[in-house]
């Protein structure tokens, strides 16, 4: 029987102990000859399993995955001594070392061992060392490893004559470098993500023709002989690899997912990459690599996830795209590519959804582009320079939910009717750039009301958008040098009520923000305006509190000390007055600044200071303070 794999609840019925005890009343002699066992939820306690399986002197497999045991994992179980595969993951399991070492004892035959979840932490890998010859699979994924014995992970494993699969990830306390000759020739797969493996990969690595999965977090740079695992699917490295990526690896033809993100390589991309016809996946992402994009990148039909973010990649990005690609998102954000933004990206990949060109140094015109059937649904092109009109036919992307174009050197007059032709947008960013966008009288016949994000600094808006009235989800608002004038209408407070955790204000020539609602705030900046009133006490529930270069009086709120999450707080250039509530010492952990500079605070400064590791700036001057500087300022 097995039933292993479900999400059965509560105990079990009483009928199958019945069957247990049934089980149980057959001759020893019948019992000898079961092999395999697995069950979940059947066996609901350990002395179930051990009084059925200390008799079944023939069982080869024992699978009791998912079955919901917990606690020791009984010594009895070595006695199972025939056993070829045994399987305990999943569970809520402690295995200690001396259970474990007269399981490697006992078991001279085990070909399976699959402990992921079960606690071992206090098992010595040295324990480990002694596995069967004959194993195969070893998999102790999540299981503590380390932890209370430390020492390394035994590399002989690794040279097993059987042993195809290792998976070790998620171990952060198990130490180990992989072995410099003698791997086991058939090893497939390869996992040990999430440990403190060290030394890099060696040139043997190259030897082991039948790889298809290798997972690594580890140092040092990417052998050549990389290029010899001509059976690899997916390769994945994280941690601190470094060098260049040898040209060796277009020689693996198999290869579906490369994922090199976050390490420190550097060096041109090998053109070798273009000839990887089977590639799926390419992330390459927050790294030092160089030089121009391969052009045969774009040709892989296979393709679809390319990430080169966050490199220095430079010159062009190709103008001639395969019309057949698959390709469905490409980030090549933040890095130092010019020339023209191609419009062929926009309109002849028939797959494309997502596309990120931002930070880098692109100018030029771009093109109207030919619609068709586009599936574009995020386009990013802001802080670049091109100039003149915005393309008419990027508001013919029907399915775009996000549309950045910020900080460019584009010009016009951009009308709200071509961007209500967007129905599906949430996304919407056209801060500083050279262009107005047209709000005409009548402009609250539009509504945008599935918008979470939107960036419209420096858009000469004059007024809030009444087209904002019924966007309820709004999430980040930036209306910064807008030149918006006079108290913020009524109905502004109900926006995003339960999710706006972001709102820019500033410099503009706002006079008043009564009935501010919002608790919570992660970023709230209204500095520089003309306000003239006292401080609301939701302002100061915000994580980042901007509120300089004003003409706010009163006192600073005493509600401010229930805030521990605050990181910035800035009031300078304003005119409140009385005591500085004595919890400025202690605000936050997390405060970074607080600067109350040029007001007309009285009285002495708090006396103690404590909590305060984080604390960078202290601006108090400008004011009428008086008394000695306290001593657990010296905490900070």
């Amino acid at each position: 029987m097995d039933i292993s794999h479900n999400e059965f609840i509560g105990s079990l019925p009483t009928r199958f102990f019945k069957n247990l005890k049934a089980m149980l009343s057959v001759g020893r002699n019948e019992l000898r000859k079961v092999q395999y066992v697995g069950q979940k939820d059947f066996y609901s306690q350990w002395d179930d399993v051990v009084r059925v399986t200390t008799h079944l002197a023939s069982l080869t497999h024992l699978h009791l995955s998912y079955s919901g045991l917990s606690g020791l994992v009984p010594q009895e179980i070595s006695h199972l001594s025939k056993l070829v595969s045994l399987d305990l993951s999943c569970n809520d399991l402690y295995l200690q070392n001396l259970a474990m070492k007269r399981l490697v004892e006992n078991m001279t035959t085990l070909r399976d061992v699959m402990f992921s979840g079960v606690d071992m932490s206090h098992v010595a890998p040295l324990t480990l060392a002694n596995l069967s010859s004959s194993l195969v699979s070893l998999h102790l994924e999540t299981c503590y490893l380390g932890e209370a014995h430390g020492g390394e992970f035994p590399f002989g494993l690794f040279q097993l004559p059987n042993l195809q699969s290792i998976q070790l990830s998620s171990n952060p306390q198990m130490r180990g470098h992989f072995p410099k000759s003698n791997w086991t020739s058939l090893l497939k797969f390869l996992d040990v993500i999430g440990t403190r493996f060290s030394g890099g990969l060696p040139n043997s690595i190259g030897g082991l023709k039948f790889f298809e999965d290798l997972n690594v977090e580890g140092t040092g740079e990417l052998p050549d002989s990389i290029g010899n695992l001509v059976s690899l699917k997916s390769l994945y490295l994280t941690g601190s690899f470094a060098g260049s990526i040898p040209a060796s690896i277009g020689n693996l033809t198999q290869i579906t997912d490369i994922h090199l993100s976050d390490q420190n390589f550097t060096g041109e991309l090998p053109f070798s990459l273009g000839k990887l016809e089977h590639l799926t996946s390419l992330t390459l992402d927050g790294n030092n690599f160089s030089g121009q994009l391969p052009f045969s990148l774009f040709n892989l039909t296979q393709l679809v996830l390319v990430d080169f973010s966050n490199n220095q990649l430079t010159g062009p990005i190709p103008t001639t795209v395969n019309s057949h690609s698959s390709l469905v998102s490409l980030n090549l954000a933040f890095n130092l590519l010019t020339e023209t933004i191609p419009s062929s990206l926009l309109s002849i990949l028939p797959s494309l959804e997502y596309l990120d060109l931002s930070y880098n140094q692109l100018d030029g015109h771009i093109d109207d582009f030919h619609v068709n059937k586009s599936q574009l649904s995020y386009v990013d092109l802001s802080n670049n320079k091109p100039h003149g009109p915005i393309p008419r036919s990027l508001f013919g992307l029907v399915h775009l939910t996000g549309l950045i174009l910020s900080s460019n050197n584009m010009t016009g007059i951009l009308d709200i009717e071509m961007i209500s032709e967007l129905k599906e947008l949430r996304d919407l960013g056209l801060s500083y750039k050279s262009l107005s966008l047209s709000l005409p009288s009548s402009n609250e016949k539009f509504s945008f009301p599935m918008f979470t994000y939107l960036s419209l600094s420096s858009c000469n808006l004059r007024e809030i958008p009444t087209f904002l009235k019924d966007s309820k989800f709004l999430q980040h608002l930036d209306l910064s040098s807008s030149k918006i004038q006079g108290p913020l209408p009524d109905w502004f407070w109900g926006l995003g009520e339960a999710s706006l955790t972001y709102l820019n204000h500033s410099h503009n020539f706002l006079t008043s923000f009564q009935g501010f609602p919002w608790r919570g705030f992660l970023y709230f900046d209204i500095h520089s305006n003309l306000l003239q009133e006292s401080l609301p006490d939701a302002v100061l529930w915000s994580g980042y509190v901007l509120l300089s270069n004003n003409k706010l009086t009163g006192e600073i709120p005493f509600s401010i000390c229930n805030n521990s999450d605050m990181i910035i707080l800035d009031l300078s250039i304003n005119r409140l007055n009385g005591k500085i509530p004595h919890c400025l010492g202690k605000l936050s952990y997390y405060l970074t600044v607080s600067d109350l500079w040029m007001n007309n605070l009285q009285g002495v400064i708090p006396t103690k200071f404590a909590n305060c590791e984080s604390l960078r700036i202290l601006s108090l001057n400008g004011n009428q303070l008086e008394g000695p500087l306290p001593h657990s300022l010296l905490n900070c």
